[in-house]
């Protein structure tokens, strides 16, 4: 056998042991990797106080707090990742295996995600510095008021004709344009508008108005999402809130 050959030879075998080492350490992780991912479930959602705090141990926020809760009584674990919300938005459009914990429902909307469960109503305020705004009628009469892309106030005052919206794209560039005098005032839920605007420490406390409307608070996913763990996670909401944890849980931000 010449000395190429025997290089040649040589080399083909290093090739046929290393392939294979590769497909047996590939088997052998393969039904580990599948154990650890069975029953943990993906969850994404925007920095949103008092919903969305952060991932962390305690004080996570509300809706964190509510797919903990309702992740242990369905047997489950999740792993949650805190993102931009047109991401959140765009994960669910694409991974058919992610849930979103906070999300209001609207004509829009609707036809777009799966709307697994809700366990809080939140009540739409017109939020100001000054004088507070009560109605309807008084906020058409404002020169401006601010409204996040895509939000349900937006579909409500649009829907009702309102010419005097201004479109941003968060909750915290619609915090600091108010304090700032850009607008004059903040269509939102009082319960989000403080939680943002207490954490960016902005003064002077927000002004809420009378509620001009109730919006429920959904756990979503993508329509995608297996119908036998939507069945189980809308069970476990469900329970959460007949027996009252829901609401412990919510008071305890309060």
């Amino acid at each position: 056998m010449t000395h190429a050959l025997q290089i040649h030879v040589n080399l083909r075998r290093i090739v046929l042991a290393a392939t294979a080492a590769l497909a047996i350490f590939a088997a052998l992780s393969q039904p580990a990797k599948a154990q650890q991912n069975d029953d943990t479930d993906c969850v994404v959602a925007a920095h949103y106080p008092p919903y969305i705090i952060g991932n962390t141990p305690t004080n996570a926020g509300i809706s964190i707090d509510i797919m903990r809760a309702a992740a242990a009584r369905a047997g489950r674990t999740i792993r949650f990742e805190i993102m931009p919300f047109k991401r959140t938005l765009h994960v669910l459009a694409t991974d058919a295996t992610c849930m979103m914990p906070v999300l209001y429902r609207n004509k829009t909307r609707e036809p777009l995600y799966r709307w697994i469960a809700a366990y809080d109503a939140t009540e739409l305020h017109f939020l100001t510095v000054g004088a507070p705004v009560n109605t309807i009628e008084e906020g058409r009469q404002l020169g401006s008021i601010g409204v996040e892309i895509s939000a349900s106030a937006y579909q409500l005052l649009s829907g009702l004709g309102f010419e005097n919206l201004v479109e941003i794209a968060n909750p915290l560039s619609s915090a600091r344009m108010l304090h700032a005098g850009r607008i004059d005032a903040w269509a939102q839920s009082s319960k989000a508008a403080t939680g943002v605007w207490n954490g960016l420490g902005l003064e002077p406390p927000l002004q809420a108005g009378d509620p001009i409307y109730a919006v429920p608070v959904y756990v979503v996913a993508g329509l995608g999402f297996p119908d036998e763990l939507a069945e189980i996670y809308k069970t476990a909401i469900e329970s959460l809130v007949a027996d009252g944890t829901a609401a412990r849980i919510i008071s305890s931000y309060e």
